[in-house]
């Protein structure tokens, strides 16, 4: 994860079939716990907060936001997040979508740089949504991970994702970087996602 300060309408799966969010919250708990402190730790409680792939919106819940606000191209998670959270607000689609007019504590990227067709857009599109201490957290996987990612979702192990980018993180630092904001801190956060006892520790805690 890189975490930075300031100085997509179009589906990729069909959604009818699949499954609810909250069933691949359940099945990898494990993963989305350690996130879910990993965001507590980041965010301070009762901030305002723009999350872009907010899933079903689970992420705003567990840092408290007093302003939160989601977008995400799964029309499915969206209506889940809109009956799970109704204090929060969520829209259907890409960042251009989001109609409020607001300057956000925190913005929340989970994967949008290696699912965006055009990285340098996406990032500039952030600055209306920016005051001058906004920090954006932008969450990715590490390239090294592509095929045990490939091949948990062929075994039906995590939710189908389709990711277009494989960066380095030097790479995800030039893009912000030309999008106009300036490098905090970067963290590597998780590197063993699924639950096995005492490897798992290991690998996340060591």
């Amino acid at each position: 994860n890189v975490t930075y300060q300031h100085t997509v309408d179009s589906d990729q799966f069909a959604h009818k079939s699949e499954q609810p969010f909250s069933y691949w919250l359940k099945k990898n708990s494990y993963y989305h716990q350690r996130m879910q402190s990993f965001y507590q730790n980041k965010i301070l409680r009762n901030s305002s907060v723009l999350h872009v792939n907010c899933a079903n919106g689970y992420v705003l819940d567990a840092v408290n936001a007093a302003v939160g606000v989601g977008i995400d191209t799964n029309k499915n998670y969206i209506v889940q997040a809109q009956q799970t959270y109704p204090q929060f607000q969520f829209f259907h689609g890409s960042i251009n979508d989001v109609t409020i007019t607001h300057q956000f504590d925190y913005i929340v990227l989970s994967f949008a740089t290696m699912e965006a067709d055009d990285i340098q857009a996406l990032l500039e599109q952030l600055h209306p949504f920016c005051h001058a201490g906004t920090r954006i957290v932008v969450e990715t996987y590490s390239y090294l991970w592509e095929p045990v990612l490939w091949l948990t979702q062929k075994l039906g192990l995590r939710r189908p994702t389709r990711f277009k980018n494989w960066l380095s993180l030097k790479d995800v630092q030039n893009f912000l970087h030309l999008a106009g904001f300036e490098q905090i801190t970067t963290t590597t956060h998780m590197l063993m996602p699924m639950y096995i006892p005492v490897i798992s520790w290991l690998c996340n805690v060591l």
